[in-house]
């Protein structure tokens, strides 16, 4: 899940600091596109938990739908 939103960050980082953590980048990014905040809630669990089976399965799919918003 990490690497997962590392790689958002890295193609994405929105003019944010190095210094801020992946939970603190996605609470940025939820601020900045509200829209996304069932995908934003959606990797902060991923980050914070034991992957369930079911959990790369929805984490991927919110990492798709979050980057096609980023850049449309």
């Amino acid at each position: 899940m990490q690497r997962l939103v590392r790689g958002v960050r890295r193609r994405h980082p929105l003019g944010t600091a190095a210094a801020l953590d992946d939970q603190a980048y996605l609470a940025l990014l939820k601020v900045r596109l509200p829209g996304l905040g069932g995908d934003i809630d959606t990797l902060s669990r991923a980050l914070a938990q034991k992957p369930s089976a079911e959990q790369p399965v929805s984490a991927g799919a919110a990492i798709d739908h979050t980057e096609r918003k980023i850049t449309t």
